[in-house]
């Protein structure tokens, strides 16, 4: 079945000589083995004082400066355009590098992998053209995470943690979220979005991240946007990830009450 993830690496005051940047704990920046295809369907990155990023590897175009891009200063926002993927190989090892001038500042940056079919995710991902149809009423559920201590992901909370007011015995679509307050990453994990964690830049603007997974299915021609019954609401786990440690994030997940 297929799965997105997001793997996160952090360097605490890199400078301006690129760092290679480590993989958040429990995360690696090797690629998983599968006997499917898998890309990069895109990274970003947070920082404080405007930054370079590049990924290379062997399997990359050069294993010199591979893909390099500019981040701007406090702009949490994708860095490939849309349907360009880069094809991923299972097993090798990509190398993550960056720089940041800002004094006692954490980069970290995201990489948004997709898996045509993983073992044990089981992840029920669907495209815009399935859930459109079934859309009966839309409803905003609000949620309050924690970024994690350095270089991990923040404790999970359950979608419903804030508010429970998803209705009984319906099906939802998350088709995007909202904040108020940047942060590095969003993302989603458990029995129903898969084990591992499906989610996009922590943006403030709402055109980025209102209809993000709408967005990323219809660009990566993937099933993209999260359906989980709302009986397991309480097993749908939320986090986030930022070069702030242990601050406070509101998110407004924008969901669709299923019909079907």
């Amino acid at each position: 079945m297929g799965a997105f993830e997001i793997i996160a690496g952090y360097y605490k005051e890199p400078g301006a000589t690129l760092k290679e940047l480590k993989p958040f704990t429990g995360q690696t920046y090797t690629v998983r083995a599968t006997n499917s295809s898998v890309a990069l369907e895109n990274a970003w990155a947070e920082s404080w004082s405007g930054s370079v990023l590049r990924v290379h590897s062997p399997r990359m175009h050069d294993n010199t400066q591979g893909i390099r891009w500019r981040v701007a200063k406090t702009n949490v926002q994708m860095l490939m355009p849309f349907n360009a993927k880069e094809t991923l190989y299972p097993t090798d090892t990509l190398t993550v590098e960056g720089t940041s001038a800002a004094e006692a500042k954490i980069l970290t940056a995201y990489l948004l992998a997709h898996y045509d079919n993983i073992e044990g995710s089981n992840a029920n991902l669907r495209s815009w053209a399935e859930v459109q149809p079934q859309n009966n009423q839309y409803m905003g559920v609000e949620v309050t995470v924690k970024t994690g201590a350095e270089g991990a992901w923040g404790k999970p909370v359950a979608i419903n943690g804030s508010m429970d007011l998803f209705k009984r015995p319906y099906r939802y679509a998350v088709l995007g979220y909202v904040l108020d307050t940047e942060v590095g990453a969003i993302a989603m994990s458990g029995i129903e979005p898969g084990q591992l964690r499906h989610g996009g830049p922590g943006s403030i603007l709402p055109d980025v991240t209102s209809e993000w997974f709408i967005r990323l299915s219809a660009e990566s021609g993937q099933p993209a946007i999260p359906v989980f019954d709302s009986q397991n609401a309480g097993a749908v786990n939320i986090e986030c990830a930022g070069s702030e440690v242990e601050v406070e994030r509101h998110v407004t997940f924008l969901c669709a009450q299923l019909s079907g």
